[in-house]
């Protein structure tokens, strides 16, 4: 039956609502029967069917239709769209050590390379809680960020971070503070990144700076003299290449005999022997202790005279390429460092200097030899340092003011 506008029809016990389909809207060139459009469903009373026909023709006359398919296809997009901005702010829920796991897991080096195993690992323990003493395992107190690792990542604020290192510093671990900062500055940057936060929080001035203020002493002559004297002899090598080739430890206890290379003089005495340097010993718990490159991927060959040299010649002497110069007396694998911390710590002690990390030895070696003349660039290639301010702490160590102002005078 048509209406003033649109047409209705009985359908059983029900109402069926058509219209034809205003032009141009898209349908131009169609006939009216194939412009007829038909209400989603039946009424029940011709005045309901009435009613609906009146908000269509309303909206034609106010411009506000739309062809059904159009407002189907937009209430779909909407829909799509919804659900993806319901997505969008879970992941800004995230909590921040759920997030960080990913970014450890996935971030890579300078050189697109995975990060090493020892360096994810402590990236993890940061975020970790407290673990009690286990078989086989020591207590650990949780990580310097575990109060973040809960808390939604959107939710981090630069007063909770402040807060935070406030409280981190009164441990007068400066150092292991600032690289904690370094590493939730880092995640929360790729945060940004991803849209999950507007703004980094961490926006402390200084945090980053690992210095104290007090350096670390290295030995005097006299005292490596004693604790070269006191070590067993088995780790002699592994305190010279240390203290006169400024090898890490990792790098040490991973060189082969293979690695060096032996030069002697006309009299066919050891005259000098040149260490690889390409290689390191890393230890995680959760991969155990693996060769890889060295800490600053760059390879490097140390030569060394003298007297030390003659050590190492010795060391490396009746042993094939691949046997390592200072192994394990158990396993024959590398030296691990908890082994060698037992005998390192007697013959510190010895020297009168029980604050004596092993790692000073590499700042001896740095410091003796910017002495010598030594320009940044040399000091940086026989370390493997990849910047200059970490070699810049070799030319200013040391005192020599009697020999450069005797240079100087006219």
């Amino acid at each position: 039956m048509a209406e003033s506008f649109g047409i209705i029809d009985k359908r059983g016990k029900r109402y069926r609502a058509r219209y034809t389909a205003p032009d141009p809207h898209g349908l131009t060139g169609l006939t009216a029967a194939q412009r007829r459009i038909s209400a989603p469903g039946t009424f029940e009373t011709k005045a309901e069917a009435r009613r609906w026909l009146a908000k269509v023709a309303a909206s034609i006359a106010d411009g506000t239709w739309k062809h059904p398919d159009v407002e189907r296809a937009e209430a779909e997009a909407a829909e799509a769209e919804a659900q993806k901005q319901a997505a969008r702010d879970a992941q800004k829920s995230i909590p921040a050590g759920e997030y960080a796991a990913k970014w450890i897991s996935t971030r890579t080096n300078s050189k697109g390379e995975p990060l090493a195993a020892t360096t994810r690992y402590n990236y993890l323990n940061l975020w970790e809680p407290a673990k009690p003493k286990r078989p086989g395992h020591r207590a650990k107190p949780a990580g310097r960020l575990h109060g973040f690792a809960d808390i939604p990542i959107d939710a981090i604020t630069a007063e909770m971070v402040r807060e935070w290192h406030i409280t981190a510093m009164r441990s007068g671990k400066s150092t292991a503070v600032a690289r904690a900062y370094d590493h939730l500055r880092a995640v929360l940057h790729t945060a940004v990144e991803d849209d999950l936060i507007d703004r980094n929080p961490c926006r402390i001035k200084g945090a980053s700076r690992t210095s104290t203020g007090i350096e670390r002493t290295p030995p005097t002559d006299d005292e490596l003299a004693v604790i070269l004297e006191a070590i067993p002899d088995r780790y002699i090598p592994l305190v010279i290449m240390a203290g006169f080739a400024g090898l890490r430890y990792g790098e040490a206890s991973a060189m082969r005999a293979g690695d060096l290379t032996i030069e002697r003089d006309e009299n066919d005495d050891v005259d000098c022997v040149r260490l690889a340097v390409a290689e390191a010993i890393s230890y995680a718990p959760t991969t155990g202790r693996q060769r890889g490159k060295t800490k600053t991927r760059n390879s490097r060959v140390v030569p060394v005279f003298g007297v030390d040299a003659g050590v190492l010649a010795a060391a490396a002497e009746g042993k094939a390429p691949d046997e390592l110069l200072c192994p394990s007396a158990t396993t024959g694998g590398p030296l691990p460092h908890s082994t060698f911390a037992g005998h390192w710590d007697v013959a510190r002690t010895k020297a009168g200097r029980p604050d004596l990390a092993f790692h000073s030895l590499r700042a001896y070696d740095g410091t003796r030899f910017a002495q010598t003349g030594a320009t940044l660039r040399e000091v940086m290639a026989r370390l493997g340092h990849t910047t200059i301010e970490a070699a810049m702490r070799y030319q200013k160590a040391g005192t020599r003011d009697d020999e450069l102002a005797r240079k100087m005078a006219r």
